[in-house]
């Protein structure tokens, strides 16, 4: 979907999930650009028999689909799939993407059955997942006093060490969950949704800072504008392209504050809130501003706090800590450029992009007299991705070091930036620094997919985890693309190696390399669809 939108000119959705219908709708434009001469990277026959395929997909014309009786005006129309996800991994770790599933050492297995239903302007989509341990394999730390540096003990949840221990320490149960049960409407110009589902809402290929799709899904009530503003006079150039708010509830969890009588614990369901807004600046590049908040009410409710918690002025936070509420903010801004037919030989040219999200914890006072905001330990996201009909390119690096605090940390909230204790941003996790290549070739009819992937990650902060730990990874996969006429099974292999190092005396002032504890494990996977 990026591919054909780039390379027709348009810009990708902002955020995710987007419904079917404007998916369509998106394909459409591309369709009529293609047919009109405007993305001659779609002139490939294969290339565009694919969009075909994938527009009947989200129109609902695809696949195992019923449809109600057509005297109606707007049949309803169900749409039955899933997923099966089968692989090795010899180490527990969290399985990248996958909304919160992870695999314990040995041989595991996921099945996912999904039915989505559609009338008029209405829908709703339900999925299912049943995971567990075939048979044990690797190096399996189930059962163990979890003390192995490998096992990251003692790591603050928002460096998304404590996911990953987890798993490494999980004894292989099956385990079933609802992991997508959200009902919908299509409104004029807005979407509405309430419930479950995997969200994302950043340009980057390996996460977002703010919300990212990574951990499991939480209960959340969703409105997003699905078309441009339409102000007048003076006004008319500030009027947004891409808008969205939306209000949800976390996990239970230890809240923490202080006040004049004595330090106080509590248990409670933070709330969770986000606005975003977004422009089109010119045809090739767009900006988006967006803000997420966990917030607890002291006592009674959140509602003479509304307004400050979401919108909140220089000095806010000061405040918060000496009366309330119980907040834990990230703001960042994203930035994207676009273009087709680059100049360049040699790399992919047809179509790119440019991206850079950057974001921090907090607002501080800065600048002449206090009054220009100052966004405190800052983070980043920046890469580059090259398209073609052949074949891709892209790179990636992110920052979320600083000696000065651990990202996806708060006082208030000793779990930190997470639900039911996954994490819910970028899952590289907080004191983290890394970069990511990948390279995608697709040989003569373009029916199959090769996707080569090289990362390097590094956590730890003197003073603020307890030590420091590093990965290096290579994959290889296979993926069989879908074709024009009716939904094949879509199918993907791959294998994936992994050095990994934990050492949690790195930072003591005698330190030696006797602590350091290194060890290569592999990962093969294989995902099949319907």
């Amino acid at each position: 979907m990026n591919r054909f939108a780039l390379a027709a000119g348009f810009f990708p959705p902002a955020t995710r999930p987007v419904s079917g219908a404007e998916l369509a709708d998106l394909l459409d434009r591309v369709d009529a650009a293609a047919l009109g001469g405007a993305a001659p990277a779609l002139a490939d026959d294969a290339e565009y028999a694919r969009l075909l395929w994938l527009r009947a997909r989200f129109r609902g014309e695809s696949g195992l689909t019923w449809s109600g009786c057509p005297c109606k005006t707007h049949p309803p129309r169900v749409r039955i799939g899933g997923r099966v996800l089968a692989g090795f991994s010899g180490l527990g770790d969290v399985v990248p993407d996958e909304g919160g599933l992870g695999w314990p050492a040995g041989t595991n297995l996921a099945f996912e059955p999904a039915v989505e239903a559609a009338a008029g302007v209405f829908w709703t989509a339900v999925t299912w997942r049943l995971s567990g341990r075939l048979a044990a394999g690797g190096v399996d730390f189930a059962g163990t006093d979890g003390t192995d540096p490998l096992t990251w003990p003692d790591w603050h949840p928002g460096t998304g060490r404590r996911d990953t221990r987890d798993w490494r320490l999980d004894d292989g149960a099956w385990r079933g969950r609802l992991t997508r049960a959200v009902v919908g409407a299509r409104l004029g110009r807005w979407a509405l949704s309430l419930g479950w589902d995997q969200r994302l809402t950043g340009p980057g290929l390996s996460g977002d800072l703010n919300l990212d799709h990574g951990g499991l899904a939480f209960p959340a009530l969703t409105a997003r504008r699905t078309a441009p503003f339409r102000w007048s006079g003076i006004m008319t150039h500030l009027a947004p392209d891409d808008a969205l708010l939306r209000v949800g509830q976390l996990s239970r969890r230890e809240v923490r504050y202080a006040d004049p009588f004595g330090n106080h614990f509590k248990q409670a369901r933070p709330w969770f809130f986000q606005w975003l807004v977004g422009w089109n600046v010119t045809s090739w590049f767009r900006a988006h501003a967006t803000h997420t908040v966990m917030a607890t009410a002291r006592d009674g409710t959140l509602w003479p706090d509304l307004l400050q918690i979401n919108f909140p002025v220089i000095g806010t936070t000061w405040r918060e800590g000496e009366s309330g509420p119980i907040t834990d903010r990230i703001f960042s801004v994203q930035f994207e450029f676009r273009w087709r037919d680059a100049p360049w030989p040699v790399l992919p040219a047809e179509a790119g992009r440019l991206y850079w999200n950057y974001g921090g914890t907090d607002f501080l006072p800065s600048g002449p007299w206090g009054v220009v905001p100052e966004i405190s330990i800052p983070a980043s996201v920046a890469g580059c991705e090259l398209l073609s009909a052949a074949w891709d390119a892209a790179f990636e690096i992110s920052e979320l070091w600083h000696d000065k605090g651990l990202w996806y940390s708060n006082g208030g909230y000793v779990e930190g930036y997470t639900h039911e204790g996954t994490l819910i941003g970028h899952p590289h996790g907080g004191s983290s620094e890394g970069f990511m290549g990948l390279l995608r070739w697709r040989p003569g009819a373009r029916r199959w997919e090769w996707v080569a992937r090289g990362e390097g990650l590094r956590w730890g902060t003197p003073g603020l985890t307890p030590g420091s730990g590093s990965r290096r990874g290579l994959g290889l996969s296979l993926r069989r693309r879908p074709l024009a006429g009716t939904a094949p099974a879509i199918w993907e292999v791959g294998v994936e190696w992994f050095r990994e190092k934990a050492d949690p005396e790195s930072y003591e002032p005698d330190h030696t390399t006797a602590s350091l504890v290194s060890r290569d494990w592999w990962r093969l996977t294989c995902r099949i669809g319907i």
